[in-house]
């Protein structure tokens, strides 16, 4: 049985990628090889997002001309490495980490349409548009204070409008279209 190089076991021949004479590094470490380079500085980080950008952006089949790698960096650069929802640093990990964000959910990641929120964001927004995001997020803000008891009742409703804000969403695009 091969040996791995990096943690040293050996394991079976299909633990690894390519030919016999070819291998050193398993399936495993290579992985986490490849994380480690990705997170290992901004540059590479933005690298990888927009490798991303352009396969959703194709696969998305969007009309539009993909934004090209000068102008990702150059949007990234513009905002000074902060969210342009919250203010917050980016990172290339955890919950504030890089993520592009399309401003019109229905365009590509083309010129213009691009911008760096947390993942956070992100995530909570969804196919919202920016509006409407920011009246929910005004109105979660604006909830009235509870008592501890009765948070976790909070917190579900709170989650089951943010689900059905996502659903509706969907659902009227579908109808509509």
């Amino acid at each position: 049985m091969p040996q791995c190089r990096s943690c040293q076991l050996h394991k079976t021949c299909t633990s690894f990628y390519g030919k016999v004479s070819t291998r050193g590094i398993c399936k495993v470490c290579k992985g986490m090889q490849s994380k480690r380079y990705r997170t290992a500085t901004e540059h590479a980080f933005l690298r990888s997002l927009y490798s991303g950008c352009k396969m959703r952006h194709t696969r998305g089949k969007h009309s539009g001309k993909l934004v090209d790698w000068a102008e990702f960096c150059d949007v990234y650069t513009s905002q000074n490495g902060v969210c342009a929802e919250t203010g917050r640093t980016l990172t290339t990990s955890g919950r504030d980490q890089i993520s592009p964000d399309r401003v019109n959910n229905s365009a590509g990641y083309e010129s213009k349409n691009v911008r760096f929120v947390t993942w956070d964001v992100n995530n909570a927004r969804g196919s919202m548009n920016i509006e409407d995001f920011r009246c929910m997020c005004h109105d979660v803000c604006h909830l009235p204070r509870v008592k501890s008891a009765n948070q976790a009742s909070v917190h579900r409703v709170v989650g089951a409008i943010i689900s059905w804000m996502r659903f509706s969403s969907r659902y009227l695009c579908i109808v509509g279209s």
